[in-house]
């Protein structure tokens, strides 16, 4: 799938929230390094399989949300 349809597809955009929420409840309550990509999966109600669709780990996860917010906050500074 291309980057433009996975932004579009309301299915995937709606994983990748559960996703990001999960890690950061869990990474409040436990800590980043407590955590395992069982616990993402479990909080966010999604099959590991799922995770593993979308993202390498939960490194990846947290990378890719930084970047996300990296970008929004660049293009709210322009």
């Amino acid at each position: 799938m291309q980057k433009s349809d996975e932004k579009g597809d309301l299915r995937i955009r709606r994983t990748r929230k559960l996703l990001l929420e999960a890690l950061i409840e869990l990474t409040v309550e436990k800590g980043f390094g407590a955590i395992t990509v069982r616990d993402i999966c479990e909080r966010a109600m999604v099959n590991r399989s799922t995770f593993y669709r979308h993202y390498l780990d939960k490194y990846d996860l947290l990378k890719q949300f930084m970047d996300e917010l990296q970008e929004q906050v660049s293009e709210a500074a322009r």
